[in-house]
């Protein structure tokens, strides 16, 4: 199962890399034709618009690409995830690495999940 790692922004978290920040539908476009099945957007440096905007575009492109692909988004659980990611992507992470703990708003069942 070929998968893809990108960010919501314009560069990765790690080393720089080229995001997928304002080219979400070329990028599912070009993930469609590699065949790739499983896409994972980080958050980091993600663009000055709310969280369900620009994850909502790139599942747009995703959906769009006419190639199935299972979309995970992390986005931290800073703007409540759990109330919006269920109708945009199949999984939401929500939270930071290395944290060491969960906050007790990260613990709450998603109320947003969609149905399996």
């Amino acid at each position: 199962m070929p998968a893809r790692c990108r960010s919501a922004g314009p560069t990765t978290c790690r080393w720089n890399r080229t995001g997928s920040g304002g080219h979400y539908a070329a990028d599912a476009r070009t993930f469609a034709k590699w065949g790739v099945s499983f896409v994972k957007a980080d958050n980091c440096h993600h663009p000055d618009l709310p969280p369900p905007v620009y994850y909502g575009n790139m599942s747009a492109g995703l959906n769009a690409s006419g190639w199935p692909m299972h979309f995970n988004l992390c986005e931290w659980g800073d703007d409540h995830v759990w109330t919006w990611g269920g109708s945009i992507a199949q999984v939401r992470r929500r939270l930071r690495r290395g944290s060491g703990s969960l906050m007790p708003e990260q613990q709450q069942p998603d109320a947003g999940a969609a149905a399996a």
